[in-house]
């Protein structure tokens, strides 16, 4: 919305009007019917900002000389009236159109939509405080909830207090029974500060509660973790200092330990060390994959096979690798059978 402007006489000189520019920061709000309380306070502002508050409540009254201060008077009225009207809805700024001041309109404004003194109003304020509850909203935000809802209550319910001592119970009255409207609207995950606010003896006032509160909000807030930021935490626990797993110490299992060697992960059976590297050439295969000849001299003469066994035993190794000799071998020597 454009900023209202007018053009305002102050002084004559030469018989020409001297003018300024007067702008008034746009109403944020429009008044509906419903929100009078708000639409009020806005324009008030703005209006009283620029100096205007006594077109409002009638204090500035239109001079009775004709001249320059009049014409003043007159045109920062009509920018006042434009102002007023153009920040209600259509509906209801038709019936403010013939008024002939600002301070007309601002008051009948007043006792058309204030409801000052309303318990009707009042009633409905304190309903809507009940059904506030923090739910989805953060804290500051619950709060400035019903911060609002309780500036409303305290424009349409005033109290008005005999002497001092009624002030003060009052006050403290009214501070108890907000401590518990902003208690009871918190979240479950508040249980623990709820519980340990309300056990508090004198109870605290209505901002050190919220202030309290929301101190704790920040906390875990700052505590939160995202999920990558636990996934690296939890690699980062079952990895040791050598990069190697660790798994045993979660699962509670003991390492499996060669007897031979006295390395972990495997067994006698399964140790390269011992019975050497699965695919490897043994000794005495030469590098091309043939058996080295075994001579009958090179053999222990009390090994219990013939010379024709032996023969057969050689001619054997020559055509199988080393992954298949030794149980070509056995085959060989259950078929054969040791001389007696």
């Amino acid at each position: 919305m454009a900023s209202t402007r007018s053009t305002l006489t102050s002084d004559y000189s030469g018989g020409l009007p001297y003018r300024e520019s007067v702008t008034i920061p746009p109403c944020p709000v429009k008044l509906d019917g419903t929100n009078y309380l708000v639409w009020s306070r806005a324009c008030k502002f703005a209006i009283g900002s620029r100096g205007y508050k006594g077109f409002l409540t009638g204090d500035t009254t239109k001079p009775i000389e004709v001249g320059p201060s009049q014409e003043k008077w007159e045109t920062t009225n009509y920018l006042l009236m434009s102002y007023l009207t153009s920040s209600m809805d259509p509906g209801i700024s038709r019936g403010y159109m013939l008024l002939d001041t600002a301070p007309t309109i601002w008051k009948t404004a007043e006792t058309t939509y204030s409801h000052v003194g309303s318990k009707a109003q009042r009633y409905e304020i304190r309903k809507k405080i009940r059904e506030t509850t923090q739910k989805e909203l953060s804290v500051s935000q619950y709060y400035s909830t019903l911060k609002a809802l309780w500036h409303e209550l305290d424009f349409y319910g005033k109290y008005t207090a005999a002497c001092s001592t009624d002030i003060t119970s009052y006050t403290s009255w009214e501070n108890e029974i907000r401590v518990y409207d902003f208690m009871g609207g918190l979240n479950m995950d508040f249980d623990q500060i709820r519980a340990h606010i309300l056990s508090t003896d004198p109870l605290p006032s209505l901002e050190s509660a919220f202030s309290i509160v929301h101190s704790e909000d920040i906390r875990r807030s700052a505590m939160h973790q995202s999920p990558s930021q636990e996934r690296s935490a939890l690699y980062y626990g079952n990895t040791n200092q050598r990069g190697g797993s660790t798994d045993r110490i979660h699962t509670g299992k003991s390492p499996v330990i060669c007897d031979y060697c006295g390395k972990e992960r495997h067994t006698r059976e399964k140790c390269w060390k011992l019975h050497g590297r699965p695919g490897a050439p043994r000794k005495g295969i030469n590098k091309t994959g043939s058996a080295n000849q075994i001579t009958t001299e090179s053999c222990p003469t009390d090994t219990g096979f013939s010379a024709e066994q032996l023969n057969t035993l050689r001619s054997l190794i020559s055509q199988k690798d080393t992954s298949s000799s030794s149980s070509t071998v056995a085959s060989a020597m259950q078929f054969s059978g040791p001389s007696t």
